[in-house]
């Protein structure tokens, strides 16, 4: 990140599961991942 003058905050990264392993193929798994940035 430092090419962008960001820091990472002091708070968790929270991941977003948009899918399920029982409704699609391993391959076709969602996730996002929040990074908190100062």
């Amino acid at each position: 990140m430092p090419q962008q003058d960001l820091e990472p905050a002091d708070r968790p990264v929270m991941e977003f599961y948009l899918n399920s392993p029982r409704d699609v193929a391993p391959a076709d798994l969602v996730t996002e991942i929040h990074i908190p940035l100062l």
